[in-house]
């Protein structure tokens, strides 16, 4: 018995993990669809987007949009730590210590930019 119960909850967290790291890749994935097409009223540019055309020299965009507190980017942290949360407990003892850092560290960034806004 104990046995199914822990099945079915390794299911649905499997299901979750993977709704999660989809939302995360489509979230990414129209960042960088909005490069080719000019969809402004959409406004997903994330911090790997705007390092994206930082780094392609796509049109004259400044650092200024790293210093904006971004909710998407919250958003897919912690849609990351979910996909990370899923994957729980991992295959034997030793890597519980590492699925811990990896569960914890979407969650760590999260505290580490909100403490790092500037104050206006």
């Amino acid at each position: 018995m104990k046995d199914a119960v822990e099945t079915r909850g390794s299911a649905l967290r499997s299901r979750i993990g993977g709704a999660a790291s989809v939302l995360v890749a489509v979230l990414l994935l129209l960042g960088l669809a909005g490069l080719a097409i000019s969809l402004p009223r959409l406004g997903i540019r994330n911090w790997l987007v705007v390092i994206f055309q930082l780094n392609a020299g796509i049109g004259d965009f400044t650092t200024d949009p790293l210093r904006v507190f971004n909710p998407l980017d919250v958003v897919a942290l912690v849609l990351v730590g979910v996909t990370f949360l899923s994957l729980w407990p991992g295959p034997g003892r030793p890597h519980r210590r590492w699925m811990t850092v990896a569960v914890a560290l979407p969650f760590l960034g999260i505290a580490i930019l909100m403490c790092s806004e500037p104050i206006a």
